[in-house]
C-alpha cells in the first residue's frame, strides 16, 4: 500500500501526518502564528517515531503551496524537497485552498451547498476560492479587498445558499453580512491540515490526476509577489542538518 508524508504549514499551523492508504494515519498537529521553522523537523521526527516500523519509506510526500503564510511555506516546501530528495521519492505540491476543500467535503452535509473559501493574508484583502458541491475548483484563487468580495459572491451566486468557511470565515461574515446573502458558517469549519492534504490526494488520485503535472511540483502559490521584509532566505543548511539528522 502507498504510504505518504504530508506536511502543511501555509497557515497558522504546523501539522504533520503519515498515512498508509486504506489501513491506518498518523496526525500531529499543532496551531502556531509562527515558529514552524524550529516545530517542524522534531514532528517529523516523532511522527516516524510513532509509526512504528523499523525504517521509514515513504512513497511519496506531500507538501501545501499555499496560498498563505509567506515563511510557512518556505520552510515547508524545503522541508518536503530535502526529504524527497533524502528518501529519493517524489514530493507533491498541492493548493491550500485544494486540501481545505477535500478535507471539510468529508462532513457529508458539505455536499448540500457549494463552499466560498476565505482565509486572511495579513493584509487588508482575504484569498479567496470557490468550489462547487462535487468539490471541483471554480475559477482561479483570488485575492479579494472587502468590496471585491462582495461582488464576487453577488455575480456567483446571486442569493443562492453556500457554505462560508476557512479562517476568515467569520470577519468576512461580520464585516460584509454575508448570511443576508446566502452565506451560512457551518460548525465543522476548519483549517487546513496535513490529514487534510491525504484527503486531497486521495480525492485528486480518485480522479485520475496525473501527479507528475507541473502543476503539482513543490512551488510556492504565494497569488502575488511577497513582501521583501517577509522574503527572508531560509537556511537551507539547517534543514539538510536536520534532515541527516532524521535519517541517521
Amino acid at each position: 500500500m502507498t504510504v505518504l508524508l504530508a506536511i502543511e504549514t501555509a497557515s497558522d499551523t504546523c501539522s504533520v501526518a503519515i498515512a498508509e492508504l486504506g489501513k491506518r494515519e498518523f496526525l500531529s498537529h499543532q496551531e502556531m502564528a509562527s515558529g514552524q521553522s524550529e516545530k517542524l523537523m522534531p514532528m517529523i521526527a516523532a511522527a516516524i517515531q510513532a509509526w512504528g516500523e523499523k525504517i521509514f519509506l515513504p512513497d511519496c510526500i506531500l507538501v501545501s503551496c499555499g496560498p498563505g503564510s509567506f515563511t510557512g511555506l518556505r520552510i515547508g516546501i524545503a522541508t518536503a524537497k530535502g526529504l524527497g530528495l533524502a528518501y529519493k521519492c517524489p514530493v507533491i505540491g498541492l493548493s491550500t485552498m485544494t486540501i481545505l476543500c477535500a478535507g471539510l467535503r468529508q462532513n457529508p452535509n458539505s455536499h448540500q451547498k457549494p463552499l466560498l473559501q476565505v482565509m486572511t493574508t495579513k493584509r487588508s484583502d482575504f484569498y479567496t476560492a470557490h468550489y462547487d458541491q462535487q468539490g471541483c475548483a471554480v475559477g482561479e484563487t483570488l485575492a479579494l479587498e472587502a468590496e471585491g468580495l462582495r461582488q464576487y459572491v453577488t455575480q456567483h451566486f446571486e442569493g443562492a445558499p453556500f457554505w462560508l468557511v476557512g479562517n476568515a470565515a467569520i470577519a468576512v461574515e461580520t464585516t460584509l453580512n454575508l448570511s443576508s446573502v446566502g452565506a451560512e458558517i457551518p460548525s465543522w469549519n476548519s483549517i487546513p491540515t496535513a490529514a487534510f492534504c491525504v484527503e486531497a490526494y486521495k480525492l485528486l488520485d480518485q480522479r485520475g490526476t496525473d501527479f507528475a503535472h507541473r502543476d503539482f511540483l513543490p512551488r510556492a502559490n504565494y497569488i502575488r509577489p511577497a513582501d521583501s521584509r517577509q522574503a527572508k532566505r531560509i537556511d537551507r543548511q539547517i534543514f539538510h542538518q536536520d534532515i541527516q539528522r532524521l535519517l541517521s
